[in-house]
């Protein structure tokens, strides 16, 4: 299970809706959009003023833009002199559109068409935009599901503050287009503002502040952003360092510029110089992890939680070169956030310890394994944002296991250096996985049209099976299998440990549905393991992976069952943890164990609510057994100890005797103290079992594997 917080900022927010269009060729272009912006808060209203720079290869006699369909008052100049114009709030976009893309349609509901019409034929120049805007999202609505399905805010002026996305059409656009921006915000003195770019301008004049901001590189979209703010700044060489905090958050300012300014050096030294003049950790006043060029915004219950400064922190600043600088061609799959993952997550866990990133990995390919169903299945060349988790699972894991695929076989150092030439050659351009795939063959000097055919053109992926291993006379035999169809060309680490408890660790090409292999050896082996630290990306067998919560809440469908026996207080204790536990969840159903049937039992997943005295369902579970923890007569036996204790709350995952089903204990001690765990468990995926106490998690762990079946012992 994705933790709820890492929903929101493990995807970057880019206005991908306009690239994924494929509009016809435009005979005009947009340079350079100049935006002066008055708020007024209270009414919920902005008074819009752009300036387009448009060039021409001809004389054209009429310009069209996307602009959101509820605008008012509009008028449409230029040198001065109006122009004619007519706007269509309620049009298929035709212009826009062609009959592929048109599934993307709906992504353009809050979008009109302006079509003005020039008095002589135009060629170039400034077109001068102006019109009223409402803009009254519910922030309050604001949420993310276990699904990653979620009420978006797309727009939102108000007395809490600003937030406007390039989603909202707020500002004239063109489909494909890369300009620059200037912008100009004047609002009460009361609210800072913030988007994308260099400060130029921030001064007081009687009630109203003016803020300046331009962006002098091309850009694909724009957000605008601001509240009550106070603000924190250092330095990192010549980038501009801050923080846009409230004032009950300014104990956290330090933090976050310190370990702000150490991720931008530390990534300038990986890639390349970052590549804007700022960086700033942006607090927003509903849920979100956003990363746009140059900043993040964070909610400010995100940016308290300990662990965002050591991990999503330098995701999101990652994005600034893989998506926010070198920009995403969507027609053939996003590549930015497997790649941003691999260069945040995974690198984090490698520089502590190579174990952590090895469970990492395992945990990609656990998650893979658990969520991507069939018909959920898709190639990389065709994800383009996270959806739910099986999206998330591809998008984001199988990706970045194919880029440390691509390390294992190319080497290090040339690994790095391929990305390095990547971002020099397309900073501030679009790119694709054919563009990375240039990279790393011109790097490499080899073909690899092979490695990113089967990774990102197909979709599913290898599950390997070891067949038989014997060793006799000094030789070591093995048999490696590929299970699917569709064989791929596998570089495989297969590990030998010797009697010493030393081990080796040495590579074999599996290409064939089926190879034998032999090793000569020196000394005599006691264990063969393929693949022991999850290098390869793969479909894992259930005995590799222990159960967890992440398996339990891949499951489309599943019951919450509340107990039969126990007293009125507890159960309506129980009945509003599963209230806030399935909230926004689709796929969960609340029952009463007294109401289920044995064949209702057997067909779907469960989460059982209560202790086995106080729900009896768990008692008539055939458990798959687990070293860690057994049912005892009435009693839970966690690692040898019963729980739970009075203040606790104990979570157990298991698999009953039929593996395709899970299920689920959450039983919680006799002071009832729930705390906000309800909301918290999908933090804990990863985990098979959990102990809270006060509210506090204090014991969090995954069981072991009983037996390997990649393993063979001598």
């Amino acid at each position: 299970m994705i933790p709820l917080w890492k929903r929101s900022l493990s995807f970057l927010i880019i206005f991908f809706l306009i690239s994924l269009i494929r509009a016809e060729e435009f005979p005009y272009s947009m340079e350079k959009q100049t935006l002066q912006i008055q708020l007024y808060p209270s009414r919920s209203t902005a008074l819009i003023e752009s300036k387009i720079k448009l060039s021409s290869i001809e004389p054209v006699r009429e310009l069209r833009f996307l602009l959101n369909k509820n605008v008012r008052e509009i008028s449409v100049k230029k040198s001065g002199e109006s122009l004619k114009f007519q706007f269509l709030r309620d049009t298929d976009l035709n212009f826009f559109l062609s009959e592929k893309d048109s599934a993307y349609k709906n992504e353009y509901n809050l979008a009109g068409e302006l079509i003005i019409s020039p008095q002589t034929p135009f060629k170039d120049g400034e077109i001068e935009i102006a019109y009223l805007l409402s803009a009254s999202d519910s922030v309050d609505k604001a949420a993310f599901s276990r699904e990653y399905i979620a009420y978006e805010v797309k727009a939102y002026i108000g007395e809490k503050g600003v937030f406007m996305s390039p989603a909202y059409f707020w500002y004239p656009a063109l489909p494909n287009e890369l300009l620059h921006f200037d912008v100009t915000v004047v609002t009460p003195d009361t609210l800072q503002m913030l988007t994308q770019g260099k400060l130029m301008r921030e001064e007081i004049l009687g009630d109203r502040r003016y803020t300046r901001w331009l962006s002098d590189y091309p850009a694909d979209g724009l957000h605008l952003v601001g509240s009550r703010y106070m603000v924190g700044k250092t330095v990192s060489g010549e980038v501009d360092i801050y923080t846009y905090f409230f004032p009950e958050s300014q104990d956290l300012s330090d933090s976050y510029l310190q370990a702000s300014q150490r991720y931008v050096k530390m990534y300038e030294d990986l890639i390349g110089p970052y590549p804007f003049s700022k960086f700033a950790v942006v607090e927003n006043f509903f849920p979100t992890g956003y990363g746009m060029p140059s900043y993040t915004l964070l909610g400010s219950q995100v940016i308290r939680l300990p662990f965002i400064i050591h991990t999503s922190l330098g995701h999101e600043i990652t994005h600034n070169w893989w998506g926010n600088s070198v920009y995403v061609k969507y027609e053939t799959g996003n590549w930015c956030e497997g790649l941003t993952t691999y260069y945040a997550d995974h690198y984090y866990k490698e520089m502590k310890n190579p174990a952590e990133a090895a469970d990492y990995r395992r945990d990609l390919n656990r998650d893979f394994t658990v969520y991507v169903k069939d018909h959920k299945d898709f190639p990389l060349n065709s994800f383009t944002e996270r959806t739910e988790s099986a999206s998330r699972a591809i998008g984001y894991g199988k990706s970045a296991m194919v880029f440390h695929q691509l390390r294992q076989i190319v080497g290090d150092s040339l690994f790095y250096e391929i990305f390095r030439d990547f971002y020099r050659n397309y900073k501030f351009k679009e790119a694709g996985w054919p563009d990375i795939e240039l990279s790393a063959e011109k790097t490499f000097k080899s073909d690899l049209t092979w490695f990113f055919d089967q990774w990102i053109n197909r979709k599913g992926g290898p599950r390997l099976t070891l067949v038989s291993a014997q060793e006799e006379n000094g030789s070591l035999w093995f048999t490696l299998r590929q299970e699917q169809n569709d064989l791929y060309r596998l570089l495989v680490p297969v590990e030998i440990v010797y009697r010493d408890s030393s081990s080796e660790i040495r590579e074999v090409w599996l290409e064939n549905s089926e190879q034998q292999y032999n090793f000569v050896l020196t000394e005599d082996p006691v264990h063969l393991i393929i693949d022991p630290n999850y290098d390869v990306f793969r479909t894992l067998s259930l005995s590799e992976i222990p159960p967890s919560l992440a398996e339990m809440y891949a499951q489309e469908n599943a019951l919450v069952v509340l107990p039969d026996n126990c007293s009125a207080s507890r159960l309506e204790m129980y009945r509003r943890f599963a209230e806030i536990f399935s909230e926004g969840e689709t796929n969960l159903t609340i029952e009463s164990a007294a109401d289920l049937s044995m064949r209702e039992l057997k067909t779907g997943s469960l989460y059982l609510l209560g202790t086995p005295v106080e729900n009896s369902l768990i008692r008539q579970i055939d458990w798959q057994e687990q070293d860690e923890w057994q049912l005892k007569e009435n009693t839970i036996v966690l690692n040898e100890q019963p729980v739970p204790q009075p203040d606790e709350v104990v979570v157990l995952a298991g698999r009953t005797a039929n593996e395709n089903q899970n299920a689920c204990i959450i039983a919680v001690g006799g002071n009832g103290k729930t705390g906000r765990i309800a909301t918290l468990l999908s933090h804990y995926g990863k985990y098979s079992y959990l102990v809270f106490e006060n509210g506090k998690n204090i014991i969090k762990d995954i069981y072991s594997v009983r037996k390997n079946p990649m393993m063979a012992e001598f």
